[in-house]
């Protein structure tokens, strides 16, 4: 078997608007506090018509689109760099990004995503004058590519003609949000779309002058004694030594907006634990399933926090945090704290129900600023993060969205999804999540998607908590090859 044909090239913003660059940006202390490492998102595109959409021609739309929209992402473009007094600062200075396009006849290893990840498990800050943006494009040429999940009422059947594209950004450029903003304006931009309605409108980095209000100025709000979720060292403590990795599994679980929906409407059946949200029960389910297989040796009365990462841009007074595409990172993550015996034994309405009360009480817009005023008055690096569970949704809102067909016209296109968005989306399969680490992600209107990380050897364990609400993975049908190779000079390119 041939192997795959690989190139990269750095692609520069377009210059034709002669847009002005912005000032540097200092990084703001949320930038730091989250994981410091590249964010990759995949999307696997059924096979596509090689008559409208052929592999040079796609390449190349691929480049030119990239530039055009990093010209309207300039920090995108930049790279991360002390100013004159020594702030880290992000710098619009056309460093660029990295594009990487890739001719493979290997099918891909089940439900993983290695090797079509131009940036890997990179830790830390970019380097001085590095790329903040990478981009990878995958075409299958030959085999059939096996993957993971049916988004239709039928299984996808992904065969060659297949073309993969992985967009990553390093996570202390901008969050989820941020990211498909710029992803959005991407894929509009090579289907010859309008693009620009997700443009930031200011680079500032300054999110609490949009919970500044005449009735409660951000200058009168106190600071916090303990920040939940975080430890903070006193100015003369070092820190602990850095945990050694610890050996995990990976566990894929599937589960129905039906299934979570039955036991919240139980739930909230009860006059005791009324008004939980489908989101507050499946995080509650999660959380006593991960503990009871990862933490239940702990003494009962231990707390285990587990840390939920939200959207902070929605919780500001009025929408203009929301309207000016805030860009960065506005995570003011909720945590709530049970002890081992209390997530081990209680049933899950209790669960449930301490999980709203914590995430009122900690959406608040005050709090929000008491607890960002108090972070940005200290030293990032003085910060210890004592959650022993963490939580992510993926908000269905920003991966289900049509446009994220980048205008690729499939050759199959069964009824019920006709023009419809059937492109699958993954976060990655293959990262060392920390023990306790889990992620949700809607996979279509009904189905999520969630990887959850657990010692060495407690997969079936796992399985086994979860099985009352979740369901089987689902299936995909393969089809034989279809003769829709690559003519040879596209191959070279």
């Amino acid at each position: 078997m041939s192997q795959p044909a690989i190139a990269t090239v750095r692609v520069r913003p377009s210059t034709g608007l002669g847009l002005p660059r912005p000032d540097p940006v200092k990084i703001h202390t949320l930038d730091l506090v989250v994981p410091l490492v590249w964010a990759p998102i995949y999307y696997f595109f059924p096979p596509v018509s090689q008559a409208e959409h052929p592999v040079k021609e796609t390449v190349l739309n691929l480049i030119s689109s990239l530039a055009d929209v990093l010209e309207h992402f300039p920090l995108l473009a930049g790279a991360i760099k002390p100013d004159e007094s020594g702030n880290l600062c992000i710098h619009s200075d056309n460093v660029g990004a990295d594009f990487v396009y890739e001719l493979r006849n290997a099918k891909f290893p089940g439900e993983h995503v290695q090797g079509i990840d131009p940036r890997g498990l990179d830790f830390g800050l970019p380097a001085p004058g590095d790329p903040l943006v990478a981009v990878k494009f995958t075409a299958v040429r030959q085999s059939n590519l096996i993957f993971f999940v049916a988004i239709t009422d039928r299984a996808p059947q992904f065969t060659c003609g297949t073309y993969v594209l992985c967009i990553t950004t390093h996570h202390v450029v901008g969050d989820l949000t941020s990211t498909m903003d710029f992803t959005y304006a991407y894929a509009r931009r090579f289907a010859n779309k309008p693009y620009l309605s997700t443009v930031p409108k200011t680079w500032s980095r300054e999110p609490l002058k949009y919970f500044d209000t005449a009735s409660t100025p951000v200058s009168s709000l106190p600071l916090m004694d303990k920040v939940p979720g975080i430890t903070i060292l006193a100015p003369n403590q070092p820190p602990p030594p850095f945990p050694l990795p610890e050996p995990i599994d990976l566990v894929q679980i599937y589960t129905t907006t039906q299934k979570i929906t039955q036991i919240k409407n139980a739930i909230n059946s009860s006059a005791s634990s009324p008004g939980v949200s489908t989101f507050q029960v499946l995080t509650a389910l999660l959380w006593q399933a991960t503990v009871r297989v990862a933490f239940s040796h702990l003494p009962e009365d231990e707390p285990i926090n587990i840390g939920l990462a939200v959207n902070g841009r929605e919780r500001a007074p009025t929408r203009a945090m929301v309207q000016d595409r805030f860009y960065g990172n506005f995570n003011p993550a909720v945590c709530v704290s049970l002890t081992t015996g209390q997530l081990v034994h209680s049933d899950v309405a209790f669960i449930a129900s301490a999980i709203k009360r914590s995430l009122k009480e900690q959406l608040d817009p005050q709090f929000i600023v008491s607890k960002v005023k108090t972070l940005e008055s200290m030293d990032c690096r003085r910060f210890l993060p004592d959650n022993r569970c963490q939580f992510t949704s993926w908000p269905k809102d920003l991966m289900l969205g049509e446009d994220l067909n980048f205008g690729f016209n499939f050759i199959d296109d069964p009824s019920p999804m006709k023009g419809k968005r059937k492109v699958v989306v993954s976060a990655g399969d293959d990262i060392p999540f920390p023990v306790g680490t889990m992620q949700s992600m809607m996979l279509n209107e009904d189905t999520y998607k969630i990887i959850a990380a657990v010692p060495r050897g407690m997969k079936d364990v796992m399985l086994d908590q979860v099985q009352a609400w979740s369901v089987e993975r689902p299936k995909v049908i393969l089809t034989p090859p279809r003769n829709i190779l690559l003519p040879q000079s596209q191959a070279r390119l």
